[in-house]
């Protein structure tokens, strides 16, 4: 039992089956959980261990797992995807998906908020359910996590606090799927550029001052070399749809209910209530409180 609750810190809405050999098993894990990701490293060696995840409609996870040695199997959506050991998988609980695996297994697993990663969503779902060898670099990276997130400082609490602990395995995974997504595709240097851009924009769009000059000055490049990096569309064209799809997702989201449109303005770096309404209307075809009540009718998914 103790076995399935360290396994549902790490991996969240899971069911786990276990058939252990006729002699006994150790079973070995090492677990740490932030507020929002979790990481672990174990050891098993199983007739046939099965982990069914996803599919509760709670939150959206990604994971990202590397085993050893046992073969695997992941079913998802009617596929059978063959995972060769010592490869990286990666999964999103959004689409459920079942592990099945038989033998001696050593294994490492990333679980993080996917919504709180800052690419595209078309780049996560190109590298999702399909198996990648690792780097040497890459490798060493997942397997050193579990050392420095367990030490402890001398009053006995945690080195690394759980926000701290986020943050930490947010940036791991965003560096490991634009690496396996590299690996899948010719990335031209200025694709990565923009790419880059994008996510800057996306992490500062409450930043009233986010402009095409603050954003060519924090990346050294020329206004003219951002409008060629945007294929002409142009930066601030891309701030503005940036803002509005952020707003929209607020406006949608229960949580943000209670908040103003004002407020909602003010989250996506826009300070008049009167100008984001205008801007809203422009991009969308309707009001900010039109659209948060047709977000709140059931069966809505916004597009």
């Amino acid at each position: 039992m103790e076995v399935c609750q360290a396994l549902r810190r790490l991996l969240g809405d899971v069911e786990i089956e276990h058939v252990f050999r006729d002699a006994p098993t150790a079973v070995h894990l090492e677990i740490r959980a932030g507020a929002d990701t979790a990481v672990g490293a174990g050891a098993h060696d199983l007739l046939r261990g099965t982990w069914r995840i996803g599919g509760d409609g709670g939150g959206r996870s990604l994971f990202l797992a590397v085993f050893d040695q046992a073969r695997t199997t992941v079913l998802t959506q009617g596929r059978r995807v063959d995972v060769p050991a010592g490869h990286l998988f990666a999964g999103s609980s959004e689409v459920p998906f079942t592990v099945i695996q038989e033998g001696a297994c050593r294994w490492h697993v990333i679980r993080v908020d996917l919504s709180v990663i800052q690419l595209p969503p078309a780049t996560v779902n190109r590298v999702l359910y399909r198996p990648y060898g690792l780097s040497r670099d890459l490798r060493q990276l997942i397997e050193n996590i579990m050392p420095i997130t367990a030490a402890r400082g001398a009053d006995g609490r945690p080195a690394i606090d759980v926000v701290g602990l986020d943050h930490y395995l947010t940036g791991l995974a965003e560096l490991i799927l634009r690496s396996i997504h590299d690996t899948d595709r010719d990335v031209s240097p200025g694709a990565a550029k923009r790419e880059h851009i994008e996510r800057y924009i996306r992490r500062n769009l409450t930043d009233a001052q986010l402009s095409v000059s603050t954003v060519a000055a924090a990346h050294a490049v020329s206004r003219r070399r951002l409008y060629q990096l945007f294929d002409g569309a142009g930066v601030a064209s891309f701030i503005r749809s940036a803002r509005i799809d952020k707003a929209k997702a607020l406006l949608a989201d229960p949580t943000y209910r209670d908040h103003s449109i004002r407020q909602i303005a003010e989250a996506v770096g826009i300070h008049s209530a009167q100008h984001f309404s205008h801007v809203f209307r422009e991009v969308t075809g309707e009001s900010p409180l039109v659209f948060r009540r047709s977000a709140a009718r059931p069966g809505y998914s916004s597009r």
